[in-house]
């Protein structure tokens, strides 16, 4: 599993109660809700050693504050409005997950179906429906969606897209090697469930995709792709390109998953991953946690 770094934990947690305090928070508030925010999971499981993992009744928790503080849309919504020149109202949130581990449908789809939040999970072609473990999970319930799963989420609602056949990373392999993972995973998964519109990078930071690689995305028909990059999204964002705040074990508490929903992560994120914090802090490196997405 990828296990939480307890200093960066730490420091998070310090740093965003002092952006809190000192007021800076409103202010990010009021830039945040502007644009649409897309969060991004990966295990709905109880397992807190595990930096992929959101804890059942934590998930639940966050899912009902949305429900209730926040305008729960889809991607396809998100998308039909920036195709054409429309921003949607201020606190639109969209739900995302990566991977597709078989966790999404036995934790989080019944608590998606509870509080009536559309999602869209992207799937890594290769792993469906087998017992294979990514490299980076040890632990036997770590398995994949099976195609049953699959229909069954898709009958009630849940949205699903591409997330290559194997997972690389894109920007480690030739460019036909990457080629073939995003066309052949679109191609593969619209012959079993339907027209695929939209695609996640791997890890999904700036490093891990190219201007060839999102252009290759956008020949293939896909409508949009998702990084991990934090922030915000507006009609006038790139497409290809499109923010989206991870959700980790540190942001588990309803305090701390408020001041991730009102932009104080994004603020953080960029001093661990490009600031003062990457190289002042010991322990800290680029990325706050070892997460794979």
């Amino acid at each position: 599993m990828v296990r939480i770094g307890r200093v960066q934990r730490w420091v998070r947690k310090t740093l965003g109660l002092g952006v809190f305090i000192s007021g800076i928070a409103w202010l990010l508030e009021r830039r945040a809700n502007q644009g649409v925010r897309i969060l991004l999971y990966h295990k709905i499981a109880d397992r807190p050693e595990d930096a992929l993992c959101i804890g059942v009744e934590d998930f639940d928790r966050q899912m009902a504050y949305l429900a209730q503080h926040w305008r729960l849309v889809s991607l396809d919504e998100m998308m039909v409005a920036f195709r054409s020149g429309r921003q949607l109202p201020p606190r639109s949130v969209v739900v995302t997950f990566d991977d597709g581990y078989a966790d999404n449908y036995t934790h989080a789809f019944p608590i998606l179906r509870k509080y009536r939040v559309p999602a869209t999970i992207f799937v890594v072609h290769d792993y469906i429906d087998t017992t294979r473990h990514y490299p980076w999970d040890d632990e036997s319930e770590d398995h994949a969606l099976t195609w049953a799963q699959i229909f069954d989420m898709q009958c009630h609602g849940i949205s699903f897209g591409c997330h290559t056949l194997s997972h690389p990373l894109l920007n480690d392999i030739q460019i036909e090697e990457a080629f073939q993972e995003i066309h052949e995973s679109k191609a593969r998964l619209e012959r079993r469930i339907g027209a695929m519109r939209y695609f996640a990078y791997p890890r999904g930071e700036r490093r891990d995709f190219s201007a060839p690689i999102k252009s290759i995305v956008a020949k293939e028909g896909f409508l949009a792709a998702c990084s991990t990059i934090p922030g915000t999204n507006m009609p006038n964002s790139d497409w290809y390109e499109l923010r989206r705040t991870v959700v980790e074990p540190v942001d588990a508490s309803p305090f701390q998953f408020r001041l991730l929903m009102m932009g104080v992560t994004d603020l953080i994120l960029g001093l661990f991953r490009h600031g003062w914090a990457s190289s002042r802090l010991p322990g800290v490196s680029h990325r706050c946690t070892e997460t794979r997405t």
